[in-house]
């Protein structure tokens, strides 16, 4: 599996992709037995990451948005 510098929790879109593969039966077989999705999967995380150094203003803000992705 390729190193990476994701610092997420958990595991990661690599992962996944790089075993999917293997996991792909496992993976569609918890998919198919959930009736509902998981609270988990209805939530995200929004961080405000400035452009610029120092103290940026509202415009030199980038929104980045976490999502589970399992």
């Amino acid at each position: 599996m390729p190193s990476t510098n994701n610092r997420s929790p958990g595991l990661t879109y690599e992962f996944y992709k790089a075993t999917f593969d293997t996991i792909k039966h496992e993976l569609r077989q918890c998919q198919l037995n959930v009736q509902k999705l998981p609270e988990s999967n209805k939530h995200g995380v929004t961080r405000m990451l400035p452009k610029v150094s120092g103290v940026p203003q509202v415009s030199e803000l980038r929104p980045i948005i976490l999502l589970n992705s399992d």
